[in-house]
């Protein structure tokens, strides 16, 4: 099952679900509905969708790519010479020399 199958799912099911609360909510009182899936169920639901994401191995392989990715990608950028860069520049003093030929004097 791909993740694209399970957006379209979601989709299908979450407005089936909202009409079924409206039908039920004229012969149920709505408020119970509401405290019960506040409850128990909607992390019922949410732990299952979450462990058949986590035991899916098409997720696993892609979070495992993307760590590894990150580890490399961290790996060669060289933060050593990252300092020289953020560091203010050193100001040096210009020592003027003759290069080998003398001045002519005052």
């Amino acid at each position: 099952m791909t993740n694209l199958t399970l957006f379209f799912g979601l989709l299908f099911v979450l407005p089936i679900a909202d009409v079924l609360s409206v039908l039920i909510g004229g012969c149920v009182d709505i408020s119970e509905l509401i405290s019960l899936s506040n409850g128990f169920l909607a992390e019922f639901i949410g732990a299952s969708l979450l462990s058949l994401l986590l035991l899916n191995p098409l997720v696993i392989l892609q979070l495992w790519h993307l760590i590894d990715c990150c580890f490399k990608f961290f790996n060669h950028l060289d933060l050593t010479n990252a300092s020289l860069f953020l560091a203010p520049p050193r100001l040096k003093s210009l020592e003027h020399t003759a290069h080998g030929c003398r001045a002519p004097p005052f």
